[in-house]
Parts: C-alpha cells; structure tokens; sequence
C-alpha cells in the first residue's frame, strides 16, 4: 500500500518538475521574441531618423518649398501592427515606433540642430498637395500598413517636417 502513495508522490512531483520546465521555457522564449522585434524596431526607426536628416539637409541646400520622400517600412513587426509618430522632447527631435498591442516600443534620436535649422514637427492632420500623381496628406501618426512619406515644407521661420500618407 506505501508503494503507491511513493508512486503518487514521485508521479505528481515530476509532473510538477516537467510543468515548470515547460513554463521556464516558455518565458524564455516570450523574451528572445521581444529582443528580436525590439531590436526591428529599432531599425526601421533608425532609418525614419536618417531619412528624416537627409530630407532636411536636402531642404536646406535647394530651393524647394516642399519636398517628400516615400519611406519603406515593413508592414508588420512580429506580426504586428505598430505605429509612427516624430516627436520632440526636451529640445530633440525622436522618432518613436510602438506596437500596437503590447507595451514594446522604441525611440530612435534624430540628429539635428532645432535651433539652427527652426525646425518644427506638424501634429496635425491636413491634405499638403499632389506630389506626382498621389495626394499627401499630414498625420501625426502613421500605422503600418499605409504608403507612408516624410516629407518637409519651408516655412516663414524655418522648417516643418511631418509624417505623410500617399493616396492615388
């Protein structure tokens, strides 16, 4: 009779072993995932960043009153919706990407002087103009998914940079 309460025991604890293995595993799993769509983020928002300086140095040095530049982001990261959005915070101008459903995001410095430039980030949602045959129009924020644009406009005490959505 003792010998089944032995097996019982020694039955339950190593279900009990195999059960904390598998979460332990599990766990570990969720955080490689997140390091590898953090570290995607992390890329597509240091693109946005170059593409954001070189739009303005671009500006500086022509005579344009607009330009835009159509931007290549991935539809999804980790299989999931993100969002865009520029941003400036304690002087410095970010780019800062953000999965949609859960708390991974990113924040990519952009690399300009505001002062010198009079750089300004439009917030607002606005049609800007037809660029070769699209409608561009402002947002203060881009989800994935969409034809996505920088683009910079000069301006009376400077410039404005905004993000943008290429419409046929």
């Amino acid at each position: 009779m003792q010998s089944i309460y032995v097996h019982i025991i020694g039955s339950l604890t190593l279900m009990l072993i195999l059960t904390t293995v598998s979460i332990y595993l599990s766990a570990a799993q969720l955080n490689v995932q997140a390091g590898s769509v953090k570290h995607r983020l992390r890329e597509v928002a240091s693109y946005l960043s170059h593409e954001a300086v070189n739009l303005l140095v671009l500006m500086q040095t022509s005579n344009s009153q607009l330009l835009v530049v159509r931007v290549e982001v991935p539809k999804l990261i980790g299989n999931e919706a993100y969002t865009i959005t520029l941003l400036k915070q304690n002087g410095e101008f970010k780019v800062r990407l953000a999965l949609q459903y859960s708390q991974i995001c990113c924040e990519e410095l952009i690399p300009i002087n505001s002062t010198s430039t009079g750089l300004t980030i439009n917030q607002s949602s606005q049609y800007i103009g037809l660029i070769q045959g699209f409608k561009l129009y402002s947002s203060p924020q881009l989800y994935s998914g969409v034809d996505a644009a920088l683009w910079c406009r000069r301006g009376v005490d400077g410039f404005e940079i905004g993000l943008g959505v290429l419409r046929r």
